[in-house]
């Protein structure tokens, strides 16, 4: 989490200009680096970065939904990746729970008012709560 959150206030660059860091995120994926900009969508790259950054592996996948095979599920949990439906059912959201009540979930994630922020979204779009689970000695 303290990775996640000493990233608060990345902001996507207006115009044809793109924020190196968003790019960075964008290459802890895997695909075609050259292809990224700050206007693809980068939630999932910015899970995916901060995972590579702790040491952990990710779906190093750009789709938010991939997080809901990754690890195992768990209860609701401060740092546990939240994965959120959004739109067509092979779109989504996802970002690390902060907090929660009975009617929202607040994450840390990219790509929410084209920045890295805090944002609270309904417990309705929730899919899954996940975390690492060890795999081969490794965590995945």
């Amino acid at each position: 989490m303290p990775i996640a959150l000493r990233e608060l206030g990345v902001t996507e660059t207006p115009g044809p200009e793109h924020t190196l860091r968003i790019l960075e995120y964008h290459r802890a994926t895997d695909g075609d680096a050259d292809e990224v900009t700050d206007e693809l969508p980068w939630c999932s790259s910015f899970v995916c970065w901060v995972m590579t950054r702790a040491g952990l592996l990710s779906t190093r996948s750009k789709a938010a939904r991939s997080w809901l095979v990754w690890g195992a599920a768990v209860e609701p949990q401060y740092g546990a990746v939240a994965v959120f439906s959004r739109g067509q059912s092979w779109q989504g959201h996802v970002g690390f729970c902060i907090d929660l009540d009975s009617a929202r979930v607040w994450i840390v994630g990219g790509n929410q008012g084209n920045s890295v922020s805090v944002v609270a979204y309904p417990r309705g779009r929730l899919l899954s709560f996940r975390w690492p689970a060890a795999v081969g000695g490794q965590i995945a």
